[in-house]
């Protein structure tokens, strides 16, 4: 028995990384879609649970940091309800070490599975349901929206990249009886970021973001010309105030990055089509001063058909790490 187990582990080890890597990745790609959803946005997972592994929880505390940052709450549902073990076993099944073996591993599965679950909605502000068969009164639980939120950060000093995990705890005082759902804590990386993939997944959350940012000015301007009855060109122009970038000085030239992506979603939501451009200055002290007065322009255009759409035009700017967006809604007849 025992060689028969030590054959099954690594195929069972497998087949759960899979569910595991799908589910992690499913509730990615949910969360950058609803973040571009107006009003509140909440997702309920439903589920009997997931092991996560150890090499899987930066994927799990990617999530919920990107959850946090569009503002999406998490809520989790566990369809195991009231978890019940007979001590002692059954009459199918009469005590004995093998039943307590059984027994313990239920309860360590049944942990184990929700442990996730639980992590998810603590990390995101959102309610996890569990060991409980009333499923109306869960789902009924889990629509309604907390009255309030708060989201508490810090920036942990001399962090070692040794995948480790980190407890954190939330005291409210002056309070009689709080009741607190907040983060257990959060697994440090194994290894340092990459600061040109962070920077580029960073912009595109912003891209996939409803919320505005105005560290540098930025004027936004649509218009469209129809050039027939199911096709129209939209034209959308954005200038950019310079006198908010970093220029870096050298060999008597200001050099800067700007990036600039311009993203079209229709009336859900949903989205259309981007285009990003990138702008290199290297500009002399004159030319500076006179594209002060001008603005920088950055003009796209693109073809759509009739309807509702929200333009949206993030600007980053390297040499500072100041970032705009702006949104704007377009209606073509």
């Amino acid at each position: 028995a025992h060689q028969v187990v030590k054959a099954l582990v690594p195929r069972a080890i497998l087949l759960g990384s899979h569910t595991t890597e799908a589910n992690l990745s499913i509730l990615k790609e949910l969360v950058r879609r609803m973040a571009v959803k107006p009003g509140t946005r909440s997702i309920v997972l439903v589920s009997s649970g997931f092991f996560l592994r150890d090499d899987r929880h930066e994927e799990a505390t990617e999530l919920m940091d990107r959850a946090l940052r569009a503002g999406v709450v998490i809520n989790s549902f566990s369809t195991q309800g009231v978890t019940a073990i007979i001590p002692g076993g059954t009459a199918e099944a009469p005590p004995g070490l093998q039943i307590d073996v059984k027994q313990e591993f239920e309860r360590k599965r049944a942990y184990a599975d929700e442990g996730i679950m639980q992590e998810l909605a603590g990390a995101t502000g959102g309610t996890f349901f569990h060991n409980d068969n009333d499923y109306f009164a869960g789902f009924k639980r889990l629509a309604e929206q907390p009255e309030f939120i708060y989201i508490l950060g810090f920036s942990p000093q001399n962090l070692k990249l040794d995948g480790s995990f980190h407890a954190l705890k939330v005291t409210v005082r002056n309070v009689s009886s709080p009741t607190v759902q907040a983060r257990r804590g959060y697994w440090a990386p194994n290894q340092a970021a990459d600061a040109a993939e962070a920077a580029k997944e960073e912009l595109r959350e912003q891209v996939f973001s409803r919320d505005e940012i105005h560290d540098i000015p930025v004027d936004l301007h649509t218009e469209f010309f129809k050039s027939g009855e199911e096709k129209a060109e939209l034209t959308v122009s954005a200038l950019i105030n310079p006198d908010s970038l970093r220029f870096q000085k050298a060999a008597q030239r200001n050099d800067d990055t700007v990036t600039v992506v311009t993203g079209v979603f229709d009336g859900n939501g949903n989205y259309i089509s981007g285009i990003q451009r990138v702008v290199q200055l290297h500009l002399r002290d004159r030319t500076l001063s006179a594209l002060e007065s001008a603005g920088i322009n950055v003009e796209e255009t693109f073809t759509l058909p009739p309807g509702r759409y929200l333009v949206r035009v993030v600007v980053k700017d390297a040499g500072g790490q100041a970032t705009a967006a702006r949104n704007q809604g377009v209606e073509i007849p």
